[in-house]
């Protein structure tokens, strides 16, 4: 669906070992939100929950699921997710945690997803295309009880719509086939303006937790990199910088860096950079000091999220030969790195549920 390169790559900056190295046991209550592959010969996905130390894993529902994260509500009682029909047409549900109340909210032919909640969780805003054969994505919201559904953008390309925090407006991506800008518009689609420069194209927006900041991530053929910005879309600054040493494929770019998440006080973000070649698990300061990596794999770190608190980030890893990808558990700077599934099927997308 998009047309930029998300990627993943980072500043290399020397840092100062730390004074004091936290070893204290890891202590999280909470549950954790994941998709798993774990029907016998099948490739098909279905959504999990367990405990945040790895015990009472269970299903949410029968339901398969796409391969992309099921989303929790604001509130953490109900998840957005996206499954196929008989026809294989995109489907939208909310379910609630415990698998009970599902509810169809819409359907299209050749997408149907990347939904959000709306701060007050009364809507979800999402990306559609119903063409037959082509057209192109378009940012529309709908009522949880499936009523109302409204369509926000009606040219260009439109993808990976966020709320701001105060529930007034609403950021997204929009590609004209040239380059793909980050624009601002109201609730109803109304207002739209573009906040990043003409001709350079970014993507992925995340809004800061305060709502004061924004991070994207460029496309660029020497390699993606994240940037950020006030609300406004003024002070655009670059914050990684590095790229892969490899090609993935004649014809493409490098990868660099990509997939910022904020931490809950909006001071950091975790991301992913493939400056060794595989992709590994970073953090950094808004500001783009701090650079620090947290995973050293050969194979894949990626998928990072934070526990509430902001003392704990989750994310999923292939590191054991012995399984496919599995949950892990760290602190945020790198320490006592620890998986919380074993599973010989994939275990990725993990959202912390707090208590």
């Amino acid at each position: 669906m998009k047309k930029y390169i998300v990627a993943a790559f980072v500043l290399l900056s020397s840092c100062t070992k730390d004074a004091i190295v936290d070893m204290t046991p890891i202590n999280v209550t909470g549950e954790i939100l994941f998709i798993s592959r774990r029907i016998s010969n099948s490739a098909d996905w279905q959504m999990f929950i367990m405990n945040a130390d790895g015990t009472n894993q269970r299903t949410v529902s029968n339901n398969l699921v796409r391969c992309s994260p099921p989303v929790l509500s604001n509130g953490k009682t109900k998840i957005a997710f996206t499954t196929y029909d008989n026809n294989f047409y995109y489907n939208l549900y909310v379910i609630d945690i415990d698998g009970q109340n599902q509810k169809f909210l819409s359907k299209a032919k050749q997408f149907c997803g990347s939904p959000v909640w709306s701060p007050d969780d009364n809507r979800i805003t999402f990306v559609k295309n119903d063409n037959n054969v082509g057209g192109t994505n378009d940012i529309y919201t709908i009522k949880i009880d499936g009523s109302n559904e409204l369509k926000l953008t009606n040219q260009n390309d439109n993808f990976s719509p966020q709320y701001f925090p105060d529930n007034n407006s609403l950021i997204f991506s929009s590609s004209n086939n040239t380059w793909t800008g980050i624009y601002k518009m109201s609730l109803d689609g109304s207002n739209k303006q573009l906040l990043t420069p003409q001709n350079k194209s970014f993507g992925d927006p995340k809004i800061s937790p305060n709502g004061n900041m924004i991070s994207i991530t460029s496309n660029e053929w020497n390699g993606s990199q994240i940037f950020v910005m006030n609300s406004d879309g003024s002070n655009l600054k670059q914050i990684t910088f590095t790229v892969s040493s490899k090609y993935l494929d004649t014809g493409f770019p490098r990868d660099g860096n990509g997939n910022p998440v904020w931490s809950p006080n909006s001071d950091n973000l975790a991301y992913v950079s493939y400056e060794n070649g595989s992709p590994d698990i970073f953090v950094i300061n808004s500001s783009g000091t701090g650079n620090k990596r947290l995973t050293d794999t050969p194979l894949r770190d990626e998928n990072p999220v934070w526990t509430k608190d902001g003392n704990y980030i989750l994310f999923s890893s292939n590191r054991n030969p012995n399984v496919a990808s599995q949950i892990y558990i760290m602190r945020t700077q790198g320490q006592l790195q620890t998986p919380l599934t074993n599973y010989m099927g994939d275990n990725i997308y993990p959202t912390f549920l707090d208590k």
